[in-house]
């Protein structure tokens, strides 16, 4: 018995030195990851706190529009935060999309960077999720809810913008021509214009952009935001509609055939750039220019004798007057930006009354989806006070989503048919076949 109980001793010790020589191994595999962890995480934390202290943070921002546009809010940037430097990149709108994704796709890209209509960019990871931020809250849910995917938010609204045509004050005036409400009536300015030997209106052609949203002002007025067509953009977003054969089509036709065919827009018009359409304006060489509240600061330098205003966009009928709009340029953190805590802060800061003013200031008319903003309207923009009061504001791709391809394709489907290559028709296909493209892209 007592060999039987001390062979059972000696069997349950090597049994538990053998248990105990088994753990071993893992129990220092946890250690060491555990240790490891530990490092990340000390090293995460140090990151993280790099802003908070007195070191210094370069950060990169890329923006479309020029610098002058955020100089205010930059200054505002470096008298809060002066811990944080602010390189700004400025790249023009047509070559926009194409320098950032290739920066984003090589694991680059800016630190801070326009986020909202490149969903893309957002199912591809580039963009930092901004859900559970705390400044998220102080947006309205409209303007949060046109930067997000899938329940997630990855942007704030710098500031809210809209377009619309100025009008030379005094040219209308000494040709004693009223502000027009219907779009007989714009034509006929247009054409009283001609006749008295003075431009209509300035063109940037070069650039797609005014092309696409000139015809898409008309058709809001007169379809997308009637009970008849207030569905329309979100069934061309789910690709449950089409643009051929459309009433937008219609529409847009009926754009061509005043614009262009009425002479009012010629090729020679395609070589004219934003810049130059500006001045051209500016120095009174032409009565009427499309346009936003980004635009009056460079007007003014050009011209600060210009007395000018703004009009909405009409329709067939007067009465539901509408302006090109929506959430402005909305702001994202690049998910790799290895400062992500400072990009943070700078986000922070635009979602503050001083922010957004800031931010206005660059931009001159322009609103703000944060509460308590108390941005004012200057007085160019007196003729759009009560559209702008009725929330008159509507931007088609917004609701398209994902979908910047669409009024690209609009705008340079246009500029083809000005060429007299191809029909309005032609145009409607191409974008067709981008909403094909992009609903096979979802699936």
């Amino acid at each position: 018995m007592k060999m039987k109980r001390l062979a059972g001793i000696v069997l349950a010790a090597t049994m538990l030195a053998a248990c105990t020589a088994q753990k071993k191994p893992a129990e220092t595999k946890a250690a060491k990851a555990e240790e490891t962890k530990a490092a990340q995480e000390s090293k995460t934390d140090a990151k993280a706190t790099k802003a908070e202290s007195g070191e210094k943070v370069k950060l990169r921002m890329m923006y479309w529009n020029k610098e002058e546009t955020v100089a205010d809010f930059l200054k505002l940037a470096k008298e809060k935060l002066p811990n944080i430097e602010i390189e700004f990149n400025f790249v023009d709108v047509d070559h926009f999309k194409g320098t950032l994704e290739t920066q984003l796709q090589a694991g680059e890209g800016p630190d801070i960077m326009p986020s909202g209509e490149s969903q893309e960019h957002i199912r591809a990871g580039y963009l930092m999720d901004l859900t559970d931020q705390p400044f998220i809250k102080k947006y309205s849910k409209a303007s949060i809810d046109s930067i997000s995917c899938d329940g997630k938010v990855y942007g704030v609204p710098g500031i809210s913008w809209f377009e619309g045509i100025f009008y030379n004050k005094e040219i209308f005036e000494k040709n004693n021509i009223a502000v027009p409400k219907t779009f007989a009536e714009m034509m006929e300015v247009h054409k009283k214009l001609k006749d008295a030997g003075i431009v209509p209106q300035a063109w940037g052609n070069k650039s797609w952009e005014p092309l696409a949203k000139s015809p898409l002002g008309l058709a809001t007025v007169d379809y997308l935001q009637t009970d008849a067509g207030r569905d329309f953009d979100a069934q061309i977003r789910d690709g449950k509609a089409k643009f051929s054969g459309s009433k937008l089509e219609e529409i847009v036709n009926k754009w061509a055939d005043a614009y262009i065919k009425g002479g009012y827009i010629s090729p020679e018009m395609l070589q004219i750039d934003y810049d130059t359409a500006l001045k051209q304006f500016a120095q009174g060489k032409a009565a009427m220019w499309e346009s936003g509240p980004w635009a009056v600061k460079a007007i003014k330098e050009a011209n600060p004798n210009l007395k000018f205003d703004m009009m909405p966009f009409v329709g067939t009928k007067a009465g539901n007057e509408y302006l090109i709009g929506g959430p402005g340029v909305t702001y994202g953190v690049n998910a790799k930006s290895k400062n992500k805590d400072a990009a943070l802060k700078v986000i922070e800061l635009m979602a503050t009354p001083e922010g957004q003013q800031a931010l206005c200031a660059g931009s001159p008319g322009s609103g703000s989806f944060l509460e308590d903003a108390n941005i004012k309207l200057p007085e160019e923009f007196t003729g759009v006070k009560e559209v702008l009061n009725k929330g008159n504001v509507y931007c088609p791709w917004f609701v398209w989503k994902c979908s910047d391809a669409y009024n690209t394709a609009l705008g340079k489907g246009l500029q083809e048919v000005i060429q007299g290559n191809g029909t309005v028709a032609d145009v409607m296909k191409q974008m067709d076949q981008k909403v094909e493209e992009i609903m096979a892209q979802k699936k």
